[in-house]
């Protein structure tokens, strides 16, 4: 479950893990143990269950030598909830960057970056008893910024580096304050207050306020060679701003677990390694609404209880045969028509949400339909159709049933970024900003490393550990200016790369999902696995209180009770011939 201590588990292991091992540089050890506190500033928020909230996957590898140094580091960032930065429920907060940035920054720096009190901006107002932070939060928020600033610091983040991520997550905020109203006579719009484009984004992102102003009312389109400007309405406008702000989150993110990579990677002379990985994915959701991050996050979940299904009984049965002795009676929940009810070729949740995505005219009532009548019927034992047939359903999953809400799956599932807020970012003069958006995401939905062509040309750590690497995910994509004036000037120059990475464009979240989750689990695979369990003791969040009904359900569910019955019934206690012999050898 989410809040069961998960993170905090993860974070006791990395520290032993360090303390009982030398590292091969100085302060390479202080460099992995901020991590942690850095990638949760980023990464977390707080949800109505949860007051740390882990909204990403994250997946570190240690690297040690054979002689159990350590060497290095690595992290993976796995389906980041960047959606979350736009909107989220009004008892759950923004992710926690955003309250350290209000309570850490200077009034000087505030006044620069024209930010105002929290819940006066769009994104921090949906909980305003949150955002209005009091004293309390304040110094604690205070602290907790002043340590994540530490911990890029200590990594090997610049001032000017860190200073330059500060700038962007103001400008993110003033993004979402941007209001549009009719212009003209065909449902086009404009931006209603321009100050905040001209004196705070545009400042900020050091981008022309025009061409931004351009790339968010209007969409460059090419048909037959010929170009077509296209007016957006006040929907569409207000879901392009939403969208880039998104985008906008997420590839930061993404630039900061490449650039922390960049500096704890293990040095090219190192020789064979020998590596510890340590995953730390989200609990199990049941919100009062359950959309489709739920439906992510619950699915992952459904995969790691089939993994762990896999280790606990199936390889005990395949153990006992291989040593000729009496198989155990092993009863278990097998939870594979749940993943087959998301994941199915053709009838499946998720194929059926990434083929209606693809059709503009499609809706919240047309996906219900064909979810109803497709892994509605297929699954029935799985999938519950609600009695009225509306736009939401039921999935039974291993731990519980969960309702989810289908309004809004399909813009959530295209996560549209149009060409034209791409090429207006790539004039910006910030070099981190241009780093976000040089190329295209790769099949994770997530920055290639070879996105950070200006940093690496500014590492700290020896140039030896910088490799000239080729993604194969860096697609490249290169897309049309929007700026009225200079779209056509740039027309021919980026017509061609467009033509070609058009169908990496049509890529949905979906699509990013399911391969983010094929290559944990390969990576699950190839390891031998061990399992921490984390029992929440209550639903409430309270200290010192143990509901027995909560703790024993979990354990349940999880598998812990049927674990233990397997070691009661078989064989808890496994020894090498060799061991056998080397103890008890003189009693032949």
């Amino acid at each position: 479950l989410s809040g069961s201590g998960k993170t905090e588990s993860c974070k006791y292991i990395v520290q032993h893990l360090l303390s009982r091992a030398i590292s091969y540089e100085t302060m390479l050890n202080v460099k992995i143990n901020q991590v942690n506190p850095l990638m949760e500033a980023f990464g977390n928020a707080k949800t109505w269950i949860n007051n740390n909230s882990s909204r990403f996957g994250k997946y570190l590898e240690i690297h040690f030598s054979q002689s159990g140094n350590v060497l290095g580091a690595q992290l993976k960032e796995y389906l980041l909830e960047k959606s979350r930065v736009i909107s989220h429920n009004s008892d759950e907060g923004n992710f926690h960057i955003f309250y350290m940035l209000f309570a850490g920054l200077s009034q000087e720096t505030l006044t620069k970056n024209g930010l105002r009190a929290p819940n006066e901006h769009r994104y921090m107002s949906h909980n305003s008893e949150f955002a209005q932070l009091d004293n309390v939060r304040q110094s604690e928020y205070r602290k907790r910024f002043s340590h994540v600033k530490q911990s890029m610091l200590s990594i090997g983040f610049s001032l000017q580096d860190v200073d330059s991520i500060f700038t962007i997550l103001s400008a993110i905020l003033h993004i979402g304050d941007i209001v549009f109203v009719p212009h003209g006579s065909n449902d086009g719009v404009r931006v209603k207050n321009t100050n905040t484009v001209d004196k705070s984004i545009a400042e900020l992102l050091q981008l022309s306020a025009v061409e931004f102003s351009s790339a968010l009312v209007t969409e460059l389109q090419v048909t037959r060679g010929e170009q077509i400007f296209r007016e957006r309405n006040i929907s569409q406008a207000s879901e392009c701003r939403d969208a880039f702000s998104k985008a906008l989150y997420g590839r930061l993110f993404s630039w900061i677990v490449n650039t922390i990579n960049s500096y704890l990677e293990p040095l090219e002379n190192s020789g064979p390694l020998l590596m510890i990985a340590i995953l730390d994915i989200f609990g199990f959701e049941n919100f009062k609404s359950n959309s489709f991050e739920q439906i992510c996050i619950n699915l992952t979940n459904e995969h790691m209880q089939r993994f762990l299904n896999k280790h606990l009984y199936d390889l005990e049965i395949q153990d006992c045969q291989l040593e000729g002795i009496e198989t155990i009676d092993i009863n278990y929940i097998d939870n594979h028509y749940v993943i087959d009810t998301f994941l199915n070729k053709h009838t499946g949740i998720l194929a059926i949400l990434d083929e209606e995505s693809r059709f503009p005219k499609s809706n919240d009532h047309t996906l219900a339909t064909k979810l109803h009548h497709g892994p509605g019927v297929q699954f029935a034992n799985v999938y519950i159709v609600p009695k009225d047939g509306g736009t939401s359903f039921t999935i039974r999953h291993y731990a519980a049933p969960v309702v989810y809400n289908i309004v809004g799956l399909l813009e959530k599932n295209r996560d549209t970024l149009p060409n034209s807020i791409v090429s207006a970012a790539r004039t910006s003069n910030n070099p981190i900003l241009q780093d976000l958006f040089r190329c295209n995401l790769n099949e994770k939905g997530t920055l290639p490393p070879s996105s950070i062509t200006y940093h690496n040309s500014k590492l700290k750590r020896t140039e030896s550990r910088i490799r000239n690497k080729e993604n194969d995910d860096d697609d490249g994509i290169t897309l049309k200016r929007n700026n009225l004036r200079s779209q056509e000037k740039s027309y021919s120059s980026y017509s061609n790369a467009n033509t070609m990475e058009r169908s990496a464009a049509m890529r949905t979240v979906a699509y990013h999902f399911k391969h983010s989750l094929t290559e944990l689990i390969e990576k699950m695979n190839t390891c031998k696995c061990h399992f921490v369990r984390c029992i929440k003791p209550n639903y409430t969040k309270d200290r010192q209180t143990c509901l027995a009904n909560c703790v024993s359900r979990q354990l349940c569910y999880s598998g812990v009770l049927n674990m233990c019955e397997i070691r009661r019934k078989g064989y808890p206690l496994r020894v090498t011939f060799a061991e056998f012999l080397q103890r008890y050898a003189n009693f032949k």
